[in-house]
């Protein structure tokens, strides 16, 4: 079974628990939702979840089909503003919303997709890319050598991620057959489902070796594990933020496993100057994703002109 069948086996899993005691309607839209991955499933549910609370707070009945066909998009949009989020969480619910609409007009629960009147939010603010300096990599990589419980794990996982941009979720789901030490290269599975291969490089590689000298024996495939001698699994992304926590606290960033891609992206384009490079590397199927870390480079460019500048 591969890492991505694992895990997302335990994600419907902790779902469907989330389900119990709720209308069935939320049941038949997790199903309808089975050709999205098992996260997404996870987060739609949780929001679907959340608005059916609010609707039989508010005159609707979520047990009766024919209630929702009586939702119009004035109620989907204070259902939304009470809760006072921010523009781009507020879209975030608005993609919820419509889809879970698409659903029941689908399911000829309603004749109209009402939530499609409601219009995003525009975000106009650039996204904070928070990234570490080559100077502050290598406090961390002392800091994990040097504090960490499973050094040579931790140090792997860091090395992975900020060496190749693959998303957290890519590294925890690699197995020890995934890695082809001779030609250098790591099999990994990515969003959508999408198969591909990673050259992380000869120092890397020679961490992953270290790290599985030490590896103990266990029935799990997968690469990176957490337990002890009664039970190992898989790691988790909350292992892996905590450990990333611990080890970037005195730098002040809040550096969360995503942060490694950002680290890697940014630094890359740095190095070449080449965006379609970067976009590749990435896994980015459109480009506009990936200018957001080449202007953290060209930002950087312009402070340090304005430096020499004043000299």
């Amino acid at each position: 079974m591969s890492g991505r069948e694992e895990r997302d086996i335990i994600t419907d899993s902790k779902t469907l628990k989330t389900i119990v005691g709720q209308p069935e309607i939320l049941m038949e839209y997790f199903n309808w939702l089975k050709p999205k991955t098992a996260a997404t499933r996870r987060v739609f549910v949780a929001r679907v979840k959340a608005y059916l609370t609010w609707l039989k707070e508010n005159g609707f009945d979520p047990y009766d089909y024919r209630s929702f066909s009586k939702i119009k998009a004035r109620d989907i949009e204070n259902y939304i503003n009470q809760m006072n989020l921010k523009p781009k969480t507020a879209n975030e619910i608005i993609v919820t919303m419509r889809n879970f609409h698409k659903f029941l007009l689908i399911r000829d629960y309603v004749d109209i997709n009402v939530a499609d009147k409601i219009e995003k939010n525009t975000v106009s603010e650039e996204p904070k890319i928070t990234y570490l300096t080559n100077e502050e990599i290598a406090i961390v990589k002392n800091n994990i050598l040097n504090n960490s419980r499973n050094p040579e794990r931790d140090i792997a996982i860091f090395a992975i991620g900020y060496r190749t941009g693959l998303r957290v979720s890519a590294i925890i789901d690699i197995n020890i057959e995934d890695i082809d030490f001779h030609e250098g290269i790591i099999k990994v599975t990515e969003k959508g489902n999408v198969t591909r291969e990673v050259y992380p490089g000869e120092n890397t590689m020679r961490l992953i070796k270290y790290y599985l000298d030490v590896r103990p024996d266990c029935d799990t495939d997968a690469l990176f594990i957490t337990g002890n001698d009664y039970n190992y699994h898989r790691i988790t992304r909350d292992v892996i933020a905590t450990m990333l926590k611990n080890m970037t606290k005195e730098l002040g960033k809040n550096f969360t496993p995503h942060k490694m891609r950002s680290t890697f992206a940014t630094e890359l384009y740095a190095e070449s100057g080449d965006i379609y490079l970067v976009a590749d590397a990435m896994g980015h199927k459109n480009i506009a994703n990936t200018r957001k870390y080449a202007k953290v480079t060209e930002k950087r460019r312009r402070e340090a002109a304005a430096l020499m500048n004043a000299i």
